[in-house]
């Protein structure tokens, strides 16, 4: 069994290079998610009247332009079918100006985007405090870059972003803050949310997706997808054994595994997994293959009621 940590500090990583073999590591990456020392790159798929389709982390650590494939920002908003998209990086200790390496990816990957009919509509650079946007003038496409400039934000500002919600799927991007607003909520420490880890057949992040809708149904969508095999659920709110059970049936429907399900504490380091505590079938889906035999595993299941 690996023990080792999903995210090194310093270290740059495309999330589709991970693996998670063991719940620990799963509420590793969620807390990672987080973590607001880590730097991270989001992007925010956004339909024709700009409002919010979906939202995925692409990497984490220092982001070199060079090594953000634009494939890999885009596939996901192809899939959504996505009109637009609005790119936000997380950088803790950020001046409150744009570099020439972010101008750089910037125009890459508005070329990018006019070759597939997709719009750049904003590249944010978020810092703790600070922020900046690149956008593109729909007027002057000859010179596409400008930078809208800084915002600094009060204490009792930044105090009143962090309380807990969930991200409306109504919600509308119509505006460089209204980016950094979605994604202050994602990695904010203090604000509960629910991802889902996509998972391939060899146990490797193929997706993380921060939930608009945490309903059954819109997790099966995602990985129909993404063409994925299993997924993990980590959420901050509670989540009844029932729900779970809920999930896993209609996961099945499609051959699609949950692989785990885990609750995680946002005010210490604690997490229930429910596969470690006997809460889901061991005959689909486990972290490691299971050598038993399913007529015993059936046996031994135990029956669990939600706390």
């Amino acid at each position: 069994m690996k023990n080792e940590k999903l995210i090194s500090p310093g270290e740059f990583v495309m999330v589709h290079n991970l693996q998670t073999f063991q719940p620990t590591q799963s509420a590793d990456l969620y807390r990672a998610i987080k973590d607001p020392e880590n730097e991270k790159l989001f992007a925010l798929a956004l339909d024709e009247n700009n409002q919010l389709l979906g939202v995925e982390l692409l990497a984490f650590g220092p982001l070199p332009a060079g090594k953000i494939p634009p494939k890999e920002i885009f596939r996901d908003c192809i899939l959504l079918n996505a009109k637009k998209i609005a790119l936000v990086k997380y950088q803790p200790v950020h001046a409150g100006t744009t570099g020439d390496a972010d101008k750089d990816l910037a125009k890459r990957l508005i070329a990018a985007g006019d070759a597939v009919g997709i719009e750049i509509k904003y590249y944010i650079i978020l810092g703790d405090k600070n922020w900046s946007a690149i956008a593109v003038d729909s007027v002057y496409r000859n010179q596409p870059i400008y930078t809208t400039g800084e915002i600094v934000l009060k204490e009792a500002e930044a105090a009143a972003g962090m309380v807990s919600r969930v991200i409306n799927p109504a919600m509308v991007i119509d505006t460089p803050w209204s980016a950094v607003d979605v994604a202050r909520d994602i990695f904010n420490r203090e604000s509960r949310s629910t991802m889902t880890f996509l998972m391939d057949h060899h146990n490797h992040i193929v997706s993380v997706k921060s939930l608009t809708n945490p309903a059954p149904a819109a997790i099966l969508k995602e990985c129909v997808l993404a063409g994925v095999s299993g997924f993990i659920l980590c959420t901050a709110f509670p989540l009844a054994v029932s729900v779970a059970a809920e999930i896993v049936s209609a996961a099945e429907a499609f051959d699609l595994t949950l692989i785990d399900a885990i609750t995680i504490s946002p005010a210490d380091a604690s997490f229930k997994s429910f596969r470690k505590a006997g809460w889901l079938p061991s005959r689909r889906g486990t972290y490691i293959q299971t050598t038993k035999p399913l007529v015993q595993e059936l046996q031994e299941q135990p029956s669990a009621t939600a706390e």
